[in-house]
This record gives structure tokens, sequence and C-alpha cells, in this order.
């Protein structure tokens, strides 16, 4: 039998805000950046899941598998600093949930 008592999934939500975007094309070109940033330097899963057709918002999944919580606030704080290093955008919220 497999012990999961060490096992934690962490969930960071960020709604992201993009001030320059003038349609969705262009959002979405912002949106697919980030994810291939985040997907390229940490082993994290990363998905726009609401504000799909909005044009200066968006809202991002972002989920990191480990055995440890403090592992995954730190995880977590080096992608929100790689996501507002990605410029023409800013972070206008943040959630993390770790279960």
């Amino acid at each position: 039998m497999i012990d999961t008592s060490n096992v934690r999934v962490g969930v960071l939500t960020l709604e992201i805000h993009f001030p320059g975007s003038q349609s969705l094309k262009s959002k979405r070109k912002l949106v697919q950046r980030v994810k291939d940033r985040v997907r390229s330097k940490f082993n994290a899963s990363i998905a726009e899941v609401d504000a799909l057709d909005k044009w200066q918002r968006g809202v991002l999944a972002v989920s990191v598998v480990a055995n440890d919580a403090a592992y995954l606030d730190q995880q977590f704080q080096k992608i929100v600093e790689l996501v507002e290093s990605c410029g023409d955008l800013y972070i206008a919220a943040s959630d993390v949930g770790v279960m």
C-alpha cells in the first residue's frame, strides 16, 4: 500500500489584468506567453480558467504537487514573480489553496 499522507497539492489562482490588450487575440497571445514560461521553468500545470471572453482580464490556475507545504509556498512565490516579469500585465489578485 502506498502512503499518501505526505502528498500536498497546491493551487495558485491569479487574476491578471492586461491593460494594453485591445482584442481577444492579443489577450490570448499574452496568456499563452505566460503559460509557456511557467511550464518551461516549473514542473507545474497551468490553465486559463475564467474570464475567457474578456479582453483585458484573465484568471489562471497553477497546480503543483509536492510533499511539503512550505515548498509549495516557495514555488508559488517564484511563479508570481515570473508572471509579474512577463510585462504588459499586472496581477490584480491571487489566492493559494493547499490540500
